[in-house]
């Protein structure tokens, strides 16, 4: 029997498969592209991680600090980008979906890391927040307790975590397209 985070990847399969499609603009070989990445994920971190510390998996940490201070190195500004609409996560099981995708994306951030120009900044994308750069174990220890909170849920908890999910999903396509839109 497989665990819930192995239904919640592949009913979100899509989303996924979307959302790498609209990073997969930016060229992260080059300064300028890598910088625009950034710049997308910083527009929705912080639309997101003001939500994550009422809820959901109890080890999630904040990447905001290391992703202004990779943007900082870069000597790009971050402007907050407007939330004409704001991601809505109204409940715990939402933010449990949220989690997933970051954590997920945690983990897909040591490999990114190893195709950005030699010399850049890397905290944000390394996982240099954790103590262990390129380390599995959040996303190991993340989807340990998905698994057994789910246990104790319904399907009406798991369809939010996978609402949260693609939220998630589609707020970071949304700060892709907005990024790939401007010439920095």
């Amino acid at each position: 029997m497989h665990g819930f985070r192995f239904r919640l990847r592949e009913s979100t399969r899509d989303e996924h498969d979307a959302t790498e499609r609209a990073f997969g603009r930016f060229d992260l070989a080059t300064p300028k592209g890598y910088g625009h990445f950034l710049l997308a994920h910083a527009g929705a971190l912080a639309a997101l991680e003001p939500m994550l510390h009422r809820a959901g998996w109890t080890g999630w940490t904040s990447r905001m600090g290391h992703l202004q201070a990779d943007l900082g190195d870069l000597e790009i500004q971050a402007a907050p980008c407007p939330q004409e609409n704001p991601p809505q996560l109204p409940t715990d099981a939402h933010v449990w979906g949220a989690q997933y995708v970051l954590e997920g994306s945690r983990l897909g951030g040591a490999v990114l890391a190893r195709t950005i120009p030699a010399g850049s900044p890397a905290r944000y994308l390394s996982g240099a927040e954790s103590g262990r750069p390129g380390s599995t174990r959040p996303w190991q220890e993340f989807c340990l307790a998905l698994d057994e909170v789910a246990k104790d849920q319904g399907e009406p908890w798991e369809d939010d975590v996978e609402q949260g999910a693609r939220t998630t999903f589609a707020l970071f396509r949304r700060h892709a397209n907005i990024i790939s839109g401007y010439d920095f």
